[in-house]
């Protein structure tokens, strides 16, 4: 068995809610936009709006966070898995703070 496919099977009752995120079905196919196999699938996908960069927008499939049991691990996944992409406002960010790195 290959190690991918153990990986997927493998079933650990006190931590599974956080290191797993399915399985589930999702729609696309090895030969459409939104390839996805039971063992292949996108980790991320930007549209970018050259013409009104406000209008850009991206998805990743699970969070922010690599690590497991951080509470951002799966932030992404409901807009992912119900194809809601994450608008990107350019224009409208406001910075609360300026950090400047100067060399010495």
């Amino acid at each position: 068995m290959p190690f991918a496919s153990a990986i997927s099977t493998l079933r650990l009752p006190l931590v599974d809610n956080y290191v797993q995120a399915g399985p589930a079905p999702l729609s696309g196919g090895v030969q459409t936009v939104k390839q996805v196999t039971s063992r292949v699938g996108p980790a991320f996908r930007l549209v970018a709006d050259t013409a009104d960069w406000d209008n850009s927008a991206f998805t990743i499939t699970l969070g922010q966070s690599g690590h497991a049991f951080s509470s951002h691990s799966k932030d992404y996944w409901e807009s992912y898995y119900n194809g809601n992409p994450v608008l990107l406002p350019y224009k409208k960010i406001e910075a609360e703070a300026v950090l400047r790195l100067r060399p010495r």
